[in-house]
């Protein structure tokens, strides 16, 4: 019950209301590299992550562009439900080994029409993608490719920043084309960057995870742009 009552959607709901609505959820789970649903496909499934990484990216000419990377919590396939889209957006695929929970469509407008609290906070989370989308536009016309870079590894750091063997880290494994997919760049840019912030002392990569070695410098360079 713990779990369930952690995912910001159901956080207005009480014990007893949880119980009720868990039974019309499903529960799969999607080993790494798996994908969950394509653009264009019909919508009919919403999906709350339970536990892994889930990767949202689009594809424009064959190449894909990474929208955000989710986690524990974290809601997707919402958005076509609620509004009037019959396709999906984008592309979702297992970034590694997850557990997602999902509801039918029909079921989940019945379930956000019957628990206020829950639709309040479907709505307050749609406004906080658009406000991240129109961030990360702003980012792309302003900053260069290395204040992207830092920026994009904040974001990382609060959301996945862990501790391990002492070290603070981002427990994801990313690729500098991961990296280079969430920053809007090349890998080769991405590679030289690295390479520079860990010369600053800034980064250092272990097995395809990166440490943080000042986070306080890493959260005080995002909070001054």
């Amino acid at each position: 019950m713990t779990l369930w009552q952690d995912i910001p959607l159901f956080r207005d709901l009480y014990p007893e209301e949880l119980e009720e609505i868990r039974p019309l959820f499903r529960t799969i789970s999607y080993p790494k590299g798996k994908r969950i649903f394509d653009e264009g496909e019909p919508s009919h499934y919403a999906y709350i992550v339970l536990s892994g990484v889930i990767k949202v990216y689009r594809t424009t000419q064959g190449r894909e562009h990474t929208v955000d990377l989710l986690g524990q919590g974290d809601v997707f396939g919402d958005m076509e439900l609620v509004d009037p889209i019959k396709e999906r957006l984008l592309s979702v695929v297992s970034h590694r080994d997850s557990v997602v929970c999902t509801i039918d469509g029909k079921v989940f407008k019945q379930l956000i029409a019957q628990y206020p609290g829950v639709k309040d906070r479907l709505l307050q989370l749609q406004i906080d993608r658009l406000i991240l989308a129109n961030e990360k536009l702003h980012e792309m016309k302003i900053n260069d490719a290395k204040t992207r870079l830092m920026l994009t590894l904040q974001k990382l750091y609060s959301k996945f920043g862990a501790q391990e063997e002492g070290k603070s880290i981002i427990n994801l494994r990313l690729t500098h084309q991961d990296l280079a997919d969430m920053v809007g760049t090349l890998r080769e840019t991405v590679s030289i960057l690295l390479k520079d912030l860990q010369q600053q002392d800034v980064v250092q990569m272990q097995n395809q995870k990166i440490v943080i070695m000042n986070p306080e410098a890493l959260m005080s360079f995002a909070k001054s742009e």
